[in-house]
């Protein structure tokens, strides 16, 4: 939630949500919704992540997603939905 929480401060996204999959760990990415900004660069978006992080917790991978994620009652990410 650390890496999320820095994720979704970066300019272009408007959500994340981190996973583990298969030892990696992986971002999906919301990203804002303009019409004037171009689309977020997937390995811009890495490089400007990963200089925050230490080594052991650097995201490998980083997959966007078209729809805003679906949430619980109490607002919280389902996440079982995004293994």
């Amino acid at each position: 939630q650390n890496i999320e929480a820095l994720l979704d401060k970066l300019d272009g996204v408007a959500e994340s949500l981190v996973l583990e999959r298969s030892g990696r760990l992986v971002a999906l990415v919301f990203p804002e919704q303009t019409h004037d900004e171009p689309r977020l660069n997937r390995n811009a978006l890495l490089q400007a992540i990963n200089v925050q992080l230490p080594s052991f917790s650097q995201l490998d991978d980083i997959e966007f997603v078209s729809e805003p994620f679906q949430r619980t009652g109490k607002s919280g990410i389902k996440r079982y939905l995004y293994r």
